[in-house]
């Protein structure tokens, strides 16, 4: 049976001198590689073996861009054959260029090494703007190319979609890697800075956390708000996700804020707004009266936070988002949740939930039996 797949297609120029053409030779490759995946039997792993029967012929850059290709196969591969490939016993001497007998381990192990080198030559990859490639390469919209500027941009966050985007997990070592450090929040200067424990390098966490940490470094070094602030609110978020210790609302909101003071009144705090504004409404989508006061005044701060993306920042497109939430937030809400069981003659409880109304009236009514069980009632 034939499997259906998507491999990302990316041309580019030569590093060193600037070809007026694309590389002939990688267009090809991946033309080969898009009629395994209309033609054969168990096109992924042919495609992944055709990837590194021809690795050699092409030079370093070429080569980071061919090692993400593989890596997102083997990662669509391990998903695809996910309950197969826990099955598999480990081999001693396992064959390298034969996907098809690794085991999960020596997979994952695989794809992150894939990656990893991904992000290598790191300074050249660094050097080619994403946008002088526009007509080459499949791009998402203006925003997106802003904040990925560079080609090493560009792989660096596919591995990290690609590890966020499953729950795939090996057993843990009695001491693995844990999101453990609120340090985590802090600015983008600071990350960049920090030791990160190599605990285990099979913690898709980690890797995502390091991966956060080389993107840093190098914007902190080529400082551009355009980039470091969608970066840090990211890495931000994720971290809040993560979070093992405690009190991380209350940090990821302090380290919000503080992001705040780094361009007051600039259009770039937009994002940052808008990330509050997010914070509190799920926050406040927490909120149950009948259980604890927790997260009942949230509503009221994101609604302020809308206020401020709509009447400072109407030009942006947070504005209609903003505009959204907060017509969400204020739109009337009631709710009744009754019994699953009614006894007779007896007192029988229902719960109200409510919001923005003023009135809430009642009316009770009598219904003969007859009438409470035709078909019409019902």
């Amino acid at each position: 049976m034939k499997r259906t797949i998507t491999i990302a297609i990316i041309v580019f120029f030569g590093v060193g001198t600037l070809y007026s053409q694309p590389s002939q030779t990688l267009v090809k490759l991946i033309e080969t590689a898009n009629l395994i995946a209309e033609r054969e039997e168990d096109p992924l792993a042919k495609t992944i073996a055709l990837f590194q029967s021809e690795f050699e012929k092409f030079n370093t850059v070429e080569q980071a861009i061919i090692n993400s290709m593989i890596a997102e196969c083997l990662w669509v591969y391990l998903q695809q054959n996910r309950f197969e490939i826990f099955s598999r016993t480990p081999l001693a001497n396992p064959d390298l260029t034969d996907v098809q007998t690794w085991d999960a381990r020596l997979l994952l192990q695989q794809t992150i090494a894939y990656y990893t080198a991904s992000l290598q030559p790191r300074e050249a990859l660094q050097k080619l703007r994403v946008r002088d490639y526009k007509d080459i390469l499949k791009l998402g919209d203006k925003e997106s190319e802003i904040q990925r500027p560079t080609m090493f941009d560009l792989l660096a966050h596919r591995a990290i979609n690609a590890w966020s985007s499953h729950d795939l997990r090996l057993t843990q070592p009695q001491n693995g890697f844990l999101v453990d450090k609120p340090q985590y929040f802090s600015r983008s200067s600071i990350f960049a800075t920090l030791e990160i424990p190599a605990i285990d390098t099979l913690s898709l966490d980690y890797q995502i956390l390091k991966t956060f940490q080389l993107l840093s470094q190098f914007h902190v070094r080529n400082y551009n708000p355009n980039v470091l602030i969608p970066l840090g609110l990211q890495r931000m978020a994720w971290v809040r996700g993560k979070a093992v210790f405690e009190k991380a609302d209350s940090l990821y909101q302090i380290a919000l804020e503080d992001y705040l003071t780094l361009f007051p009144n600039s259009e770039i705090n937009t994002q940052i707004y808008w990330a509050l504004a997010e914070f509190h409404n799920e926050r406040g989508n927490r909120h149950n009266n009948t259980i604890s006061e927790d997260f009942r005044w949230d509503k009221r701060i994101a609604l302020r936070y809308t206020k401020i993306l709509q009447e400072r920042f109407a030009q942006t497109p947070f504005a209609n988002a903003a505009k959204t939430m907060a017509e969400q937030i204020q739109r009337p809400q009631i709710t009744l949740q009754m019994q699953d069981i009614i006894l007779p003659n007896q007192h029988n409880l229902f719960l109200m939930q409510c919001a923005n109304v003023d009135t809430v009236h009642f009316f009770l009514l009598r219904l003969p039996e007859a009438d409470f069980r035709s078909d019409e009632f019902l």
